[in-house]
């Protein structure tokens, strides 16, 4: 009478996992992130997010919001990715980057954006592609 009482237990346990896991897979599925809509106009791409997601950066009086290794600039359809300015600092590399070395020069290299590193100020800081 006990094996049967603990089998039944055991395999009430294995199916309220499963069901767990199943239902819980499906709720993420269902969910759109918020960061990951993008419509397209005028031939650009507008990724439509909300404006804490970005961080803002200011180059020579300009305003751009940088958000995971892409810079952006805000208009009124939403954040349009533009060419990383020259000079933006930020203090960390997006995932994925990879050193590059140049003339014994040290880069890093991420989504077609070039960076030095300034061990002073510790900050990252977008440079022209070496030749």
């Amino acid at each position: 009478m006990k094996k049967t009482v603990v089998k039944i237990g055991g395999i009430f346990v294995i199916t309220a996992a499963l069901l767990l896991t199943l239902s819980s897979s499906i709720y993420a599925q269902s969910r759109e992130p918020v960061h990951r809509r993008e419509r397209i106009r005028d031939r650009k791409v507008v990724v439509v997010n909300r404006e804490r997601d970005y961080r803002e950066i200011v180059v020579e009086r300009k305003h751009y919001f940088y958000r995971e290794g892409y810079f952006y600039d805000r208009r009124p359809e939403g954040f349009v990715k533009v060419v990383a300015p020259l000079g933006a600092r930020i203090t960390l590399l997006p995932h994925g980057y990879r050193i590059v070395h140049v003339r014994r020069v040290k880069y890093y290299f991420f989504g077609g954006i070039y960076y030095r590193f300034l061990p002073r100020e510790r900050v990252f800081v977008v440079v022209k592609a070496p030749l």
